[in-house]
């Protein structure tokens, strides 16, 4: 952009006149006011070209980034070493704060080692700079775990008066107390997780530190000892506790003495979890660190019983196997006899359970016969006898070894009430099988159509009817839709009515037809005398008169008339020379005058 620079007055330089200084005064004023907005003229947006920006600057050299790093590390430890000097002359909450606050320096000390291991992984390592730098990084690193070693140490202190405090706290407040032994135990497992890391970064830049990483591995492996131990210890207390609550639950203790025991078990499965929890991660950092975790993970798996991708790894997987085939070897070893003889004694009380069932059965079946009852309900208790013979042996024979049968049929109602809910569709079809038996719409050879179904029944179960149609279909009906619909029995009835229809034109005697139908009637020996048959005119058709034939048969005789009764009534026709008329129309054509037709 142009710029006008004026002189002070006195100062040399070129002078104009006065002419030429209007001049160029008015058309500066002209082109001013042309090109101001609104004037209809458009401007010049264009302007002279700024100065061109800086270059940016060179990017750092990895030494350079390195350098910086380790100049960030450096401060930290300065400002930690600060605070932790004043977190000794405090005490209390503000101590507290304090060491919060250092902490957060494990989380800052985490992220430059991961920068740095990666920046001089890119260095050249024939480079003197690159060994100066590795052993400035070493140094910090070491500072590192000497400072989570002591962080830890000064934390186990006051785990062990945590616990020491468990004897003498009350039980609502142990789970409190719980609760702050597990936060401890999870900023140990944070130290040693970095502690882990730093290691693993030393031993990425290829710096030897035995010492360092054998104290590590010595703190991991004892700690996880003592947690293996101190799981043991707990899972026997929670048994203990559990058998305090049964035995007081018996004896009708106190409310205070059950919700006492009650708190100190819930205390004693948080402590469990964190456990698990802290034993679980030092297994992984042993792991890590190229150790044997298998027995710890086994421990957490059988402690838990929960089946995670631990499992899949094959050492624990055999680990499990041949303990668990030690456990079941040493108690078939150890109560196996027992166990033999009391399963001996159930499949005798059973099979003698069974055995006396079927005898009261057939003895019973003399006199269910004598009184005449329902077929389906013989065979349907006869089919049940087997199934609950069994049960009520099972009942009987854990009652004998020492099982409270009151137990078994609480659960056994519970688990009906559970399968009741499941299976509410088959319970109706139970309760409609119930009532069928009750009221006895059919038994067992009745022809009947009920569900939609024509056929003769069979067998009836608990959940459905079997019928067998006429076409020798066996069909199973639920009982619930049979019992929902219309039931005809059609073999309830002693006799039946056979329909039948036949038609004579308007030329035969009607009266002659219906005594040759009688006569023909009479004549069979499938049709009964009393009721006697009706023979009646049921339509007049165009072409014939159509008699309706309602002869009786015996239920058994029904079907054989209904099918045979239509033949032989046109035989006895033809015999007394009636013949059976045929559809006749009769055309008459009108002759006329085409003229007279209508026209299109």
């Amino acid at each position: 952009m142009s710029r006008i620079h004026s002189r002070p007055t006195g100062m040399p330089g070129r002078v104009l006149d006065h002419g030429r200084a209007a001049a160029v005064l008015g058309i500066g004023l002209l082109v001013a006011a042309l090109l101001a907005p609104g004037s209809g003229i458009a401007q010049d947006e264009t302007t002279l070209p700024e100065d061109p920006p800086p270059p940016p600057p060179p990017a750092p050299t990895d030494v350079e980034i390195a350098r910086d790093l380790l100049g960030q590390l450096d401060a930290a430890k300065q400002d930690l070493d600060v605070l932790l000097a004043a977190a000794d002359d405090v005490a209390g909450i503000e101590r507290e704060l304090m060491t919060v606050e250092a902490l957060a320096f494990t989380e800052q000390f985490a992220d430059l080692d991961s920068r740095l291991a990666t920046v001089i992984g890119r260095l050249d390592p024939e480079a003197a700079v690159t060994d100066s730098v590795r052993q400035v990084g070493g140094r910090h690193l070491r500072y590192q775990i000497t400072l989570y070693r002591n962080a830890w140490v000064g934390i186990k202190d006051q785990l062990i008066d945590l616990r020491a405090r468990r004897d003498s706290t009350e039980p609502a407040g142990l789970s409190e107390l719980e609760s702050q032994i597990t936060a401890k135990q999870e900023l140990i497992n944070t130290l040693l997780q970095l502690g882990v890391t730093v290691l693993a970064h030393l031993e990425a830049l290829e710096i030897e530190a035995p010492r360092f990483a054998s104290d590590v591995d010595h703190v991991l492996i004892e700690r996880a000892e003592q947690l293996t131990g101190r799981l043991q210890l707990a899972s026997q207390e929670r048994d203990q506790i559990r058998g305090r609550i049964e035995s007081a639950r018996k004896a009708g203790s106190s409310e205070q003495e059950m919700t006492d025991e009650r708190n100190r078990l819930g205390a004693n499965e948080q402590r469990i979890a964190g456990i698990i929890e802290s034993l679980d991660h030092t297994a992984d950092l042993l792991a890590r660190r190229g150790r044997d975790a298998t027995r710890y993970r086994q421990l957490v798996i059988q402690t838990t019983g929960e089946v995670t991708d631990r499992i899949l790894d094959p050492k624990v997987f055999r680990a499990l196997a041949v303990d668990g085939v030690k456990n079941f070897g040493g108690w078939l070893r150890d109560q196996g006899p027992t166990w033999i003889v009391r399963m001996l004694i159930l499949i005798a009380t059973i099979f003698a359970t069974r055995l006396i069932a079927r005898l009261v059965w057939a003895v019973s079946q003399l006199f269910w016969r004598r009184t005449q009852a329902s077929r389906l309900l013989s065979d349907l208790v006869g089919r049940m006898v087997g199934p609950m013979s069994t049960l009520l042996g099972l009942i009987l024979g854990l009652w004998f070894l020492g099982v409270n049968p009151t137990t078994l049929l609480t659960g056994l109602g519970v688990l009906s009430i559970i399968v009741g809910l499941a299976l509410q569709d088959s319970l109706g079809n139970l309760a409609a099988g119930m009532f069928i038996l009750i009221y006895r719409p059919y038994d067992v050879d009745d022809a009947v159509s009920a569900g939609g179904v024509v056929g003769v029944v069979k067998a009836m179960g608990l959940a459905n009817t079997t019928i067998v149609t006429f076409d020798n279909r066996r069909l199973y009906v639920p009982n619930r839709k049979i019992w929902q619909e219309v039931i005809e029995n059609r073999s309830t009835e002693s006799y039946r009515r056979v329909e039948a229809t036949i038609r004579i034109s308007y030329r035969q005697d009607l009266e002659a037809a219906r005594q040759v139908i009688r006569d023909i009637l009479a004549d069979q020996d499938i049709v009964m005398e009393d009721p006697a048959p009706t023979v009646f005119v049921s339509n007049l058709d165009d072409s014939w008169v159509e008699i309706a034939v309602w002869p009786w048969a015996s239920t058994e005789n029904w079907w054989t008339a209904t099918t045979e009764l239509p033949g032989i009534l046109k035989v006895g026709f033809e015999k007394a020379g009636i013949a059976v008329p045929y559809p006749r129309r009769e055309v008459a054509t009108i002759d006329g005058d085409a003229d007279d037709r209508p026209r299109s």
